[in-house]
């Protein structure tokens, strides 16, 4: 007996398989947005004040470098190599004019979101010219925009081992 024919003789066997196949399904979706949260929740970052040294958690909503604390505060981007201990690999901060692009994204990210219901989110290119980076300790910022040396500052490795840094989200 072929499936198609059990499928039309047996209403239970039809409706078994398809609530199997939502369940798969709702699994699999389940999953992602599991796998998702584990990212962060975009509404929190750690900054520095003192070059990297120490860091902490902020809220996102500001936009790096902002005065925190009397000092100029900057995004730490934060890393591990054994899942315990944490160091800034470099730091970050946006131009006025990156400024004024992320925060024309956001809006547009947000009333795409109202309208649609969910926002997939947009970049513009022009950003990476208004985002500047540098290690912990450095003086000189490097545009993002300047691929050859930002990639060098990206690339953040393990002090004592010669493998690269896991990222730490907030």
């Amino acid at each position: 007996m072929s499936l198609r024919t059990l499928l039309n003789q047996n209403r239970a066997v039809k409706i078994s398989l398809s609530i199997a196949a939502i369940a798969a399904i709702a699994l699999v979706v389940g999953m992602q947005f599991r796998s998702a949260s584990a990212v962060g929740d975009g509404k929190r970052i750690f900054i520095t004040i003192d070059d990297g040294k120490t860091f902490q958690l902020h809220d996102s909503d500001q936009l790096p470098p902002f005065e925190f604390e009397g000092k100029t505060a900057y995004q730490a981007n934060v890393f591990t190599c054994d899942g315990k201990t944490r160091f800034v690999g470099f730091v970050q901060r946006y131009t006025p004019q990156g400024k004024r692009i992320m925060e024309e994204t956001r809006k547009k990210n947000q009333t795409t979101a109202q309208q649609n219901g969910r926002a997939m989110p947009s970049f513009n290119a022009a950003l990476l010219d208004g985002i500047e980076i540098k290690r912990a300790g450095d003086k000189e910022w490097v545009k993002q925009s300047d691929t050859a040396r930002a990639n060098k500052i990206l690339d953040v490795t393990c002090p004592h081992e010669n493998r690269p840094a896991d990222p730490v989200i907030p």
